[in-house]
């Protein structure tokens, strides 16, 4: 994609995530950004869907519907500081992973971290990342899901799990690991998309944020 120096035109994109791997992968479609954050009740809104369980055909539906609500809520937390949005467009996402129905976020401890690397391991899991694209005539949507399977443990598994959650690098990350890290050592095999286990599906963005701003590409 098109390179070029940052100047005042970057802030055309707002990029609405602390992450800096999603820094790193959107700058693998343009470089003319910024990034922006407000804050959200993550937890009010996960709560909300969950309570309405029965309402959705199945479970990958409601986790769909919850990140793409999550991000959404974070592209209107930013908007919200903006005014007025102008010419701006703004990216969200937010990711979860799901095991047994059950939503594993960010550890809380370490023990946390450690007992969650513990269940995934010899177990398949979902991954679930929802964007939100959002300008002042518009606005779009959209989940991915990615199905990871760990390897069973062993004595391997178990000094990588030690050694990961001893260093910390676990308790920031949705379901104790990074796939872009040292967590990648848990993983036997990926079906889906692997940028949404990253936290951005590259392709599938790129594509619909090109009809939001085709200028900054190529």
């Amino acid at each position: 994609m098109k390179k070029t120096e940052k100047t005042e035109k970057t802030e055309k994109i707002i990029l609405a995530s602390k992450s800096p791997l999603r820094q790193e992968l959107l700058q693998l479609i343009t470089q003319q950004f910024t990034v922006l954050t407000a804050d959200v009740d993550e937890e009010k809104i996960c709560d909300t869907f969950l309570s309405q369980r029965d309402k959705f055909s199945n479970y990958d539906s409601l986790a769909g519907q919850m990140v793409q609500a999550l991000a959404s809520a974070k592209a209107q937390a930013v908007a919200e500081t903006l005014t007025p949005l102008a010419d701006r467009i703004i990216i969200a996402a937010d990711t979860i992973v799901v095991l047994d129905e059950e939503v594993l976020g960010k550890p809380r401890d370490k023990k946390e971290a450690h007992d969650m690397l513990y269940r995934l391991s010899g177990r398949e899991h979902q991954v679930f990342t929802g964007v939100h694209i959002l300008s002042e005539e518009a606005s779009e949507s959209f989940s991915s899901e990615a199905k990871v399977r760990f390897y069973p443990l062993n004595d391997f598994t178990r000094q990588c799990i030690d050694f990961y959650v001893d260093s910390g690098t676990s308790l920031d990350k949705a379901g104790a690991y990074g796939i872009q890290d040292e967590g990648a050592f848990f993983v036997h095999s990926i079906t889906g998309n692997f940028f949404t286990v990253m936290g951005l599906p590259l392709a599938e963005t790129a594509r619909r944020l090109y009809k939001f701003a085709p200028e900054i590409y190529f």
